[in-house]
């Protein structure tokens, strides 16, 4: 049995709980079997043969090589069944509105920023996290960053070397892939932070040492091989937030690095084909007219993972359903907070790779497990090939290969209306001894797909473990006889049980609480796109060496291709490498904006500094005039990147809060005296946001520096003016 480590949610919301009670026994539980109505045989007669179940068909469509840039892989299950015609259950019948955009709804933006992937094919790694990110912000979590470099370099594939789709050829991390991958993983493990696993745009080994975040408990599946009902689509976006989703990526139509948003795209491909995921944040009447047209375009507003220095700021408008766009549609439903005293059993490493059954949409699946140690189970988790009209879940004591009793917990009566991983959570854990057998049984009934069992064949399959029924008795051993694993899964814990998020009602439709405050990005910028714009002033305030400021370079950077180098650009364009000149006073300001209504506020980005030690500095901090800053600026050797540095804008040194002006400013600096030059100072990935709504947090004690410095490394706090000629802190 393979476990892994991860947290366990129960709780709030479940709507669907509701119709159902789950009991589970104590010391001593009940002795029973399955469902008498599946076990009555007349025992005079021979028991019927034990009915053979089949393995549905796999697409037949060859992959196609990826172009640059792009990376998805559709499943090799054919999914035709899954059409995406029909609406989300508990929506409501109404008129939707002519433009919705999650970036702007009730005047919040609950999307989070644009990255770039670089020369790799791992986009889907970043629309499955951009709708993880999402989804967190619409449930008023704070704005969480999550590792796509950990995501394509530590799922099973890549890991274990698989091949795919002949022998010999090996699954690189920058390969491409798809969202069922990663429901995989996170279900398994979970999200970590991309402060502690950078991306990189390269096939890179997988850090095993990054804290886990967020576990997946439940995804689902709008459509499978088919673009699904505009409607329909527009329905699940308005209730659930932004929606995964592939497109194929033609360069010859424009898809490309020249689109800069100035027209929507329009073009038809063959159906079926696919090479792009990308995020769907929401529609509009009113987008640029298609190629050769006059009109405001009528389509979807997409996300991609090109960096905001393409299309509009990183997003791209499409007609709908052109390019295939709305193919293998998902979104992720339900989470919890990583467990650390939970784990995780299964034998479908690889999570749903085949779909099997009887040509019935009923089946049952059997999983025994043999616990390493004493804990309690809480949930039973599952993959579903279609929508589901009937699920039951028992949890039994033994099993000797035909014969289930010891009859421990049952739950009946539930259905998921989606296809894809679910998870059932058990009223009251239940304590079970290591070494002692537990058995999950789940019958499946299917809306109307005669496969309703996920299998996976993939890594070591086991023997005496994983099983199929058509009735509910009369089991085959699938290791045995068709070497493959039962994809049904139990999740434990030995501490507290978490609470999960579980919304199992559309978001608009909710009536509870109002949320609290959320994250309103004010500036995000990768310098993947134009620098500095009208974004930026730069300058430079020391002349006597010419004049040098700071610029988007490729010299350095902590994701993507740039950064801002402190001596970027000039009277003199340096080449990567280089030492800085002497005498350099270089400034790099945004602002002002207004935190009036901010109830907190802070600057976020990554940093990496060369300079001579005590005397050349880089410096960043906030001001309430445009000249005078205060802030933290450090000397000497800090020559690897720092990642994720804050400013609490509520709290600058000599400053104190800022929340409530009505203008504010942030700065770079970098500055060099007369002599002695190292490579300087680069900047990235910055985020500038705030709260709003709430009591105003004010902090209780100064800042503080909290690091520890090397011989090499100085840090203080102190202030600069902008109207200042070379370098002189104010304290």
């Amino acid at each position: 049995m393979k476990t892994q480590v991860s947290r366990i949610v129960l709780g709030s919301l479940i709507c669907l709980a509701l119709l159902t009670t789950f009991s589970t026994s104590g010391a001593q539980p009940p002795t029973s079997s399955p469902p008498t109505e599946h076990l009555r045989l007349d025992v005079s007669e021979p028991p019927p043969p034990i009915p053979e179940p089949q393995m549905a068909p796999l697409r037949a469509r060859a992959l196609e090589p990826l172009p640059p840039g792009t990376g998805f892989i559709p499943p090799p299950m054919d999914l035709s069944h899954l059409t995406g015609q029909k609406m989300p259950k508990g929506a409501v019948p109404q008129a939707l509105p002519d433009v919705f955009d999650w970036r702007n709804k009730d005047g919040n933006n609950y999307v989070s920023p644009v990255k770039n992937q670089g020369n790799c094919g791992s986009c889907y790694t970043f629309a499955t996290i951009g709708n993880f990110e999402a989804r967190l912000l619409i449930e008023g979590e704070s704005l969480f960053d999550f590792s796509e470099n950990n995501a394509k370099e530590c799922n099973w594939r890549e890991l274990n070397n698989f091949q795919y789709p002949n022998p010999g050829d090996y699954w690189g991390s920058c390969d491409g892939g798809n969202a069922f991958m990663l429901a995989s993983l996170f279900s398994q493990k979970g999200t970590v932070l991309e402060t502690c696993d950078p991306y990189q745009d390269s096939d890179v080994n997988c850090n095993p040492n990054c804290p886990y975040q967020k576990t997946l408990l439940d995804w689902r599946i709008i459509s499978g091989d088919a673009v699904p009902s505009t409607q329909v689509l527009k329905q699940y976006i308005y209730d659930h937030g932004p929606v995964i989703t592939s497109m194929y990526a033609d360069s010859g139509q424009g898809f490309n690095g020249s689109y800069d948003g100035s027209y929507t795209f329009n073009y038809t491909v063959p159906p079926g084909n696919t090479n792009h995921a990308v995020l769907i944040v929401g529609w509009s009447n009113n987008l640029p007219p298609v190629p050769g047209g006059t009109d405001p375009a009528d389509g979807w507003i997409v996300k991609n993972s090109w960096g905001t220095g393409w299309g509009d700021n990183g997003y791209f408008y499409i007609t709908y359903g052109a390019a295939n766009i709305g193919t293998s549609s998902s979104f992720i439903h339900d989470w919890q907070d990583y467990d650390v005293n939970g784990d995780i059993w299964y034998y479908d490493d690889d999570g749903w790779w085949g779909s099997w059954g009887y040509n019935n949409p009923t089946a049952w699946g059997l999983v025994k497990f043999i616990p390493p140690e004493d804990t309690k189970v809480t949930r039973v988790e599952f993959w579903t090939t279609d929508a589901t009209t009937d699920i039951d879940v028992y949890i039994y004591d033994d099993f000797d290969g035909t014969t289930l009793s010891n009859l421990l917990a049952s739950k009946e009566n539930l259905s998921f209306d989606e296809a894809g991983y679910h998870s059932v959570a058990l009223d009251s854990p239940l304590a079970v001894t290591a070494g002692d057998d537990v058995i999950a049984v789940v019958k499946f009934t299917n809306e109307s797909y005669g496969y309703p069992i996920a299998t996976d064949p993939h890594g070591t399959v086991e023997t005496g473990r994983t099983y199929m029924s058509l009735s509910g008795s009369g089991w085959t051993d699938m290791g045995v006889t068709h070497n493959t694993d039962v994809a049904i899964r139990l999740r434990t814990s030995k501490g507290s049980v978490p609470t999960p998020n579980a919304i199992y009602l559309p978001l608009v439709l909710r009536n509870h609480p109002a949320p609290p405050p959320r994250w309103v990005i004010i500036l995000s910028e990768d310098f993947e796109g134009p620098f500095p714009g009208s974004t930026w002033s730069v300058s430079d305030n020391d002349s006597n060496s010419g004049l040098y400021y700071w610029g988007k370079r490729d010299c350095r950077s902590s994701s993507g291709s740039f950064s801002a180098w402190s001596v970027g650009a000039g009277d003199t364009t340096l080449s990567c490498g280089n030492d800085y000149p002497n005498d350099v006073f270089a400034w790099m300001v945004y602002g002002p904006f207004s935190l009036a209504d901010a109830t907190a506020a802070e600057l976020l980005f990554d940093w990496w500094s060369e300079t001579e030690l005590t005397y050349d500095m880089f410096f960043w901090g906030a001001s309430i005039d445009g000249n005078e800053f205060w802030g933290s600026y450090v000397t000497g050797d800090w020559s690897s990147w720092t990642m994720g540095e804050r400013l609490d804008l509520s709290n600058v040194y000599h400053l104190g809060n800022l929340l409530g002006e009505d203008e504010v400013w942030i700065a770079f600096v970098f500055g060099s005296d007369s002599s002695n030059t190292y490579e300087g100072s680069y900047v990235d990935n910055v985020v500038l946001r705030k709260q709003t709504g709430g009591g105003t947090r004010r902090s209780q004690s100064p800042p503080s520096l909290q690091r520890v410095l090397q011989p090499n490394q100085t840090m203080e706090f102190v202030g600069l003016r902008l109207s200042q000629a070379g370098i002189q802190t104010i304290r």
